[in-house]
């Protein structure tokens, strides 16, 4: 796999021009995206498993809300 120094140095000591250098580039984009390309087909084709993770994210996050506004509340003297 190439990265953005690899692709530098393709440029500057071998004097690729500018498409071999946007064909490295391409490449080693595609390839660095590929885990997460993957991971989002696999969401995609699993509605109830990400339905199951967004829930859980949003209980997780109205709970922490929750106790942030008990607190921010008790500091502004709104507490009951």
């Amino acid at each position: 796999m190439s990265t953005i120094n690899d692709i530098q140095k393709l440029r500057e000591h071998t004097g690729a021009g500018m498409m071999a250098t946007k064909k490295a580039l391409a490449e080693a984009t595609i390839t660095h995206l590929a885990p997460i390309r993957r991971k989002i087909e696999e969401y995609r084709s699993d509605h109830g498993e990400l339905t199951r993770i967004l829930d859980k994210g949003r209980e997780f996050a109205q709970e922490r809300a929750s106790a942030k506004m008990t607190d921010v509340r008790k500091k502004v003297g709104l507490g009951r």
